[in-house]
């Protein structure tokens, strides 16, 4: 009985996973994929051909850098990226002072 149960959670806590893509760089190939429909409609207008060239290269230009990034950084690499952009680089003595100040009081 309880077999059945534990069966229907057992994705929970993995990445999302889509043809090799996980999490956010899904995400970014979906956006590429979007922005070459809508190149492809813009350019239709004045050739055929060209449109075809142009969306077809923005599409495997997302797809190439999604799965370059996705293997580079991994499934949360983006992220750890970007939150060390906001952490200095050293602690200032008066921002040092405050903190110990502040761990004091909480003693």
């Amino acid at each position: 009985m309880s077999e059945n149960y534990y069966k229907i959670n057992k994705g929970v806590g993995r990445p999302l996973d889509f043809f090799g893509l996980k999490n956010y760089y899904i995400l970014y190939f979906i956006v590429g994929i979007v922005v070459a429909f809508l190149a492809f409609f813009a350019i239709r207008f004045i050739s055929e051909v060209v449109s075809y060239i142009v969306a077809g290269t923005i599409a495997l230009a997302s797809y190439l850098v999604s799965n370059y990034l996705n293997a580079k950084m991994g499934v949360n690499g983006m992220e750890h990226k970007l939150a060390m952009r906001s952490c200095p680089e050293r602690v200032s003595p008066k921002r040092a002072k405050q903190l110990v100040k502040r761990t004091n009081k909480s003693k």
